[in-house]
């Protein structure tokens, strides 16, 4: 058995009503304010996920597109399995980080596991599992991280 590379397409994927195109994938704001595990339940009951960020352009769509004036939101970025160790909820690798300069720092002792990204440049900050926030999610359609068996 050998695997072959999926080449990158170049058309536009088409994207549910509400919800909005950017390079590989659609994306959608949900305005209920939901801890961050009952986000993340919800985005996979709608074969979703909450938002992975990889590059600093998909931050900067998010931030334009998305965020707008909204204080702070949930994203998948999360240390739940053991601290400090930062995974997506979509299990794609941590490649780029948009920190505060004072983040990841479990405040005042307790122990932050997820993720929002806040203010006018929506820097990440590290939160407790327990606070309600409204939350990005996305469906992603890239097929260049995947390779598909190729049987010959």
């Amino acid at each position: 058995m050998q695997f072959e590379y999926l080449a990158p397409k170049l058309h536009v994927f088409p994207c549910n009503v509400g919800w909005q195109n950017f390079q590989v994938g659609c994306y959608r704001l949900n305005s209920d304010n939901l801890d961050w595990s009952s986000a993340h339940k919800m985005c996979q009951k709608m074969e979703a996920n909450l938002v992975s960020i990889h590059t600093l352009p998909e931050l900067e769509f998010i931030t334009k597109h998305m965020k707008k004036d909204i204080e702070e939101l949930w994203i998948g970025l999360h240390d739940t399995a053991m601290q400090m160790n930062f995974e997506w909820t979509d299990h794609t690798p941590v490649i780029f980080t948009y920190w505060h300069p004072f983040e990841p720092n479990n405040f005042r002792n307790v122990n932050e596991d997820c993720v929002t990204i806040w203010g006018p440049v929506s820097i990440y900050a590290y939160k407790y599992i327990g606070l309600s926030k409204v939350w990005a999610q996305y469906v992603f359609f890239n097929s260049t991280f995947f390779s598909k068996p190729h049987n010959h």
